[in-house]
């Protein structure tokens, strides 16, 4: 292994970073930029996998001196962050939010983050865009990774005594490792991004590159591979984006490229003069702090501002994550490296534990504190947002990513037939599941309501890009509707202008079925989930966080379609707002119409049934 200063991978870090930093920041102008951790876990790989290989072959690896260095080198900073978190977290976020933060505080202080927030949500799902610990899920990784592999190369040393053979035992559970994560893919995505052994062969491709003997070719040569790698990353930051399954093998041309780099040390002038620049060299060195910082930085950022990123507030999260981490690194990282290892290995570790402890015991105390600053409709507000679709039937009538299965709709008694009455089927994806409670519990004798909603699928005729929800809506006109007949059809889904051209074909097909199609329009958006906004603004302050304008296009348009094709349209938009300064925000209860930026509450839906009956009553006579 190369014990010369690496220029390049410095340069790598700067780059991972970088990428993570505008991808957060701004994801639309680096789509990619999530795959900057995964460079970070290659070179992770190569580092510390060389380095403990080196030591067990020297007969010089101790368990407690590893993990005394691995928690000198990144405790500290990670404490800084952690607890400016925490007292940001008490000061600006609401009861129910802080709850939510004081766990994953103690989920990211003792390194299982990863696992903590599999169970709450997908990495790109918006339930998480304010969860300001959620970068630390690749920390927890990393962490997993340096406590269980010196334990596997010790064992698998001890166990062969030929190099090869402890090689090839890396190199099947690094196969093992990937396959599985790519097979997971299929049938449960979420835990293939945030699972450790999913990850770990991205670490043993990096260990290899250290371990197995180096490979002699050119500088031609060299910079030939170099340079291609690096086109490889870059192309990859812009054409992969949140909907690229990940990781698995998708996750293999960024992989291999960086291990490329690694492995070539290309010494050409051109690279050697990039990768030496003191300006990527400046952002390498700073690149751990400043991924520790930037995720809270634009968090408590939209917190406090309440809305969506301008151009300048963009800037200005740049710029704040930048002078954040670099005095976390002069005056936290640097001098922290400077211990002796040999005279605190003990302390090194004890040190960190202990610390962890008090912060997690002190932010989980003052959370009763914390409540007394809220006002009664504050809290009563926040707790709307723990509705989420609670009234969808979800896994029964409304099928998830997990329940694809078209056939659990029947089984599960979502389809109603009675000769004796009008039949009508409500049809489409998450904002047609959202009226079924409130529908049912408001539907006029002499009618039945049947249910078939699958999330995130737009009521379509095919061709959605979407695997399940064309298998969803598939079996939706070639089954249900042939074998089921319905005296009307209600049509509701998240409509967007995208949506336009299949709109038309699908009410054709639908009007083969039915005599009778009601289409609900768009919902009014919100910058933020409207429960969340009323605990922080006064109603008539909202007019600025509304996505009117956006929304009312498409409405207009999906009315004009819908007026074409003859059948019956009925307004969300214009049902809750005059205009976009004179919105309905709350029930007469005073209850918030939303739980979300865009689903309607139970009580909001029961408001507005009437009015939908009413449009119906019509369209059957």
């Amino acid at each position: 292994m190369k014990t010369s200063f690496r220029f390049d991978i410095q340069a790598l870090r700067a780059l991972a970073v970088m990428s993570v930093l505008i991808f957060h920041i701004s994801p639309y102008h680096l789509p990619g930029g999530y795959l900057g951790v995964d460079v970070f876990f290659v070179i992770s790989g190569y580092l510390i996998i060389g380095q403990i290989w080196k030591l067990i072959c020297d007969r010089n690896f101790k368990f407690v001196d590893f993990y005394a260095n691995r928690f000198k080198r990144l405790f500290p900073p990670l404490f800084v962050v952690l607890v400016a978190s925490s007292i940001l977290a008490f000061y600006l976020m609401l009861p129910m939010e802080y709850k939510n933060y004081t766990e994953m505080l103690k989920a990211s202080l003792l390194y299982y983050s990863n696992i903590w927030f599999y169970f709450q949500s997908d990495y790109f799902s918006n339930d998480l865009k304010l969860s300001p610990l959620l970068h630390t899920w690749s920390l927890s990784v990393e962490e997993q990774f340096y406590f269980i592999f010196p334990i596997i190369l010790v064992l698998l040393s001890t166990i062969f005594k030929r190099r090869i053979m402890v090689f090839a035992s890396l190199i099947l559970i690094g196969l093992v490792s990937l396959f599985a994560g790519h097979f997971l893919l299929y049938s449960d995505a979420v835990f293939s991004f945030f699972s450790p052994f999913t990850r770990f062969w991205q670490f043993i491709i990096g260990g290899m590159v250290a371990v197995l003997p180096q490979l002699n070719i050119s500088n031609r040569a060299s910079f030939q591979v170099t340079t291609l790698s690096l086109g490889v990353i870059i192309v990859s930051l812009f054409i992969y984006n949140e909907d690229t399954p990940f990781p698995g093998l998708f996750a293999v041309p960024v992989t291999l490229a960086t291990a490329a780099i690694i492995s070539c040390h290309c010494r050409s002038k051109f690279i050697t003069y990039l990768t030496a620049n003191k300006a990527i060299l400046y952002i390498g060195n700073i690149s751990y702090s400043l991924y520790l910082w930037h995720w809270p930085t634009i968090v408590f950022y939209k917190i406090a501002f309440l809305g969506e990123y301008s151009p300048k507030d963009k800037v200005a999260v740049f710029v704040i994550s930048f002078i954040l981490a670099s005095v976390t690194y002069f005056f936290v990282e640097k001098p922290t490296r400077s211990i002796s290892t040999s005279k605190f290995r003990f302390s090194l570790i004890l040190a960190p534990i202990t610390l962890s402890l008090a912060v997690i015991i002190t932010f989980i105390t003052i959370s009763t504190v914390q409540q007394t600053r809220f006002k009664p409709e504050v809290i009563a507000y926040e707790k709307v947002m723990g509705e989420k679709g609670r009234n969808f039937r979800e896994g029964k009538c409304f099928l998830t990513e997990d329940i694809s299965s078209p056939s659990t709709i029947i089984e599960s008694n979502c389809i109603v037939q009675d000769e004796d009455k009008y039949n009508i089927l409500l049809l489409g994806d998450s904002h047609a599941a959202m009226w079924y409670s409130a529908l049912e519990a408001t539907r006029p004798k002499g009618m039945t309501l049947s249910q078939a909603t699958a999330a995130g699928c737009t009521v379509s005729s095919g061709n959605s890009k979407i695997e399940r929800c064309d298998h969803f809506y598939g079996w939706v006109f070639s089954e249900l509707l042939l074998n089921t007949k319905f005296d009307m059809v209600i049509v509701a889904s998240r409509w967007r202008l995208k949506d336009v051209g299949k709109f038309t074909k699908t009410i054709e097909i639908l009007k083969k079925h039915s005599n009778n199609i009601l289409v609900i329009g768009p919902n009014i958006e919100y910058a933020q989930p409207l429960p969340w906004l009323l605990s922080h603004l006064k109603e008539d302050e909202l007019e600025n966080f509304t996505r009117y304008n956006k929304q009312k296009q498409v409405d207009k348009q999906i009315l004009f379609l819908a007026d074409k094709a003859g059948v019956e349209y009925y307004s969300l938009i214009d049902t809750l707002c005059f205009d976009k300064n004179t919105c309905t925000h709350l029930t007469p209860s005073r209850s918030p119409t939303l739980f979300d930026d865009d689903h309607l509450t139970q009580d909001g839906a029961l408001m507005l049934s009437p009015k939908l009956w009413s449009a119906v009553g019509m369209l059957r006579n």
